[in-house]
């Protein structure tokens, strides 16, 4: 879709302002079938595309109606920073079981299994921590 944008926009025919418009009022007809990924990907496009001015870009919008851009571009920040978050988490949570595993003398082979820490993994927060 990018491609065929950039074609466009590339084209001396186009008017900037109608074009715009124009993915604006695609992107809205179609914001229940686009991931939030392609929503960032078409409003970065149009970010990019410095033809047309803010105040311009931002009524377009308006007349669109096309807040839920913006609401998505941020919850796609916020799912970004909780998808790393609860890895950190998780990470943190099995290396806590593992130690308290460690120090319950539980065999390498068992703290693997409930963990999938490798031997070499186990031996590292067994040499760190104990």
């Amino acid at each position: 879709m990018c491609k065929l944008l950039t074609l466009k926009a590339d084209d001396r025919k186009t008017n900037p302002d109608e074009l715009v418009y124009e993915i604006y009022r695609a992107a809205a007809a179609m914001k229940d079938d686009l991931t939030n990924e392609q929503l960032l990907l078409i409003d970065q496009w149009v970010g990019f595309y410095k033809k047309v001015s803010e105040p311009r870009l931002d009524k377009i919008k308006k007349e669109i109606k096309m807040s839920f851009i913006e609401t998505t571009i941020t919850e796609h920040i916020y799912n970004q920073g909780w998808i790393k978050g609860e890895a950190k988490g998780e990470t943190k949570g099995k290396k806590e079981t593992a130690i308290n595993l460690l120090q319950m003398g539980i065999d390498v082979e068992i703290i693997n299994q409930a963990t999938g820490f490798s031997e070499k993994e186990i031996k590292q927060l067994s040499s760190q921590f104990l």
